[in-house]
């Protein structure tokens, strides 16, 4: 089969001939329809991000997330059959098949088509995982989603919607982003220079420059939680607000995770958003698709470009 192999000397890809895998136990064996990109792919491509879930022995094969048809089941696999639909983070999603642990792999409704599937498991799990967990929103409570108009920033105000949140506001740099928050559900988009609204729950995709807007937005008691950190890793923190305001402060990362962390967010995301994909109401925006030997160049185009929405590879 053909697969995408990491390069990290070059910062590179190269399509490969390579075996099929088998599954192993609790493992499916999935025929990959479509595969997001993600700015963890850039990391990886460099050496930079392993993570502790999917340890990779030998050549180590891009893409965290696939979507696809079951074509085999591993021993002790009893949650799914071939022929069944499904999405999950992965290692190797860029190729033509690919195993998923079946308590990573989601269930992809008639209503969702592959190549949007390919494009939401990371980006569900991640939202989820912040507004649920680390974020512990209540019902009622208002939201702020930073990068709104990013691939997993759309899924962000998504997910808050789903979640219960009253009022969702989204950071934006252009109308163009900013006519994407509000179509994927957002209340109130923030441009650039504009001030920030109150909330209960920061999201945060940009990191050290926008931490201090954060914490001046947040309400008594908010939480602000760090997911990406794309504008930088370091800013000065001012304690006494921290304090004046008893606020919180956390990280998600999956890079770290292991791969029974990951399984229960997945639990958790099918339980608390599956009627929402199903119904359409959590869906990802996909700006465009590329075949599997251009994968490449979808890398390059996310980190250049910082397009609106999803990039997907798609091996067939």
């Amino acid at each position: 089969m053909r697969a995408m192999v990491i390069r990290p000397q070059d910062d590179a890809l190269e399509l490969c001939d390579v075996p099929s895998p088998s599954p192993g136990q609790g493992e499916l064996l999935v025929a990959v329809e479509a595969s997001g990109v993600n700015r963890a792919d850039l990391l990886q491509r460099r050496g930079a991000y392993a993570q502790v879930a999917f340890p990779q022995e030998g050549p180590r094969f891009a893409g965290m997330e696939a979507a696809g048809t079951v074509v085999a089941t591993g021993p002790g696999a009893t949650r799914f059959a071939p022929g069944d639909r499904v999405m999950g983070l992965c290692a190797g999603g860029f190729a033509d098949r690919v195993v998923l642990d079946e308590r990573l792999a989601m269930p992809v409704p008639a209503e969702l088509d592959m190549v949007a599937a390919g494009a939401l498991p990371l980006g569900l799990m991640t939202e989820y995982d912040a507004l649920a967990d680390a974020g512990r929103l209540r019902p009622g409570e208002r939201v702020l989603i930073t990068a709104g108009s990013s691939g997993v920033g759309l899924i962000g105000v998504q997910v808050a919607r789903a979640l219960g949140a009253g009022r969702v506001a989204a950071t934006v740099r252009s109308a163009a982003g900013r006519d994407a928050v509000l179509r994927h559900g957002a209340d109130e988009a923030v441009v650039t220079g504009d001030p920030w609204p109150e909330a209960d729950v920061v999201i945060d995709h940009v990191g050290a420059p926008a931490l201090a807007s954060a914490l001046a937005a947040l309400a008594l008691g908010g939480r602000l939680v760090s997911v990406g950190r794309l504008g930088g890793r370091s800013a000065e923190l001012d304690l006494n607000e921290l304090a004046r305001k008893r606020l919180l402060l956390a990280g998600v990362t999956f890079r770290t995770r292991t791969r029974e962390e990951c399984a229960a967010i997945a639990a958790g995301a099918v339980r608390d958003l599956g009627e929402a994909v199903r119904a359409g109401t959590v869906r990802p925006a996909v700006a465009r698709t590329f075949p599997l030997a251009e994968a490449q160049a979808a890398q390059d185009l996310l980190r250049d470009a910082r397009p609106p929405g999803k990039l997907v590879v798609t091996p067939g």
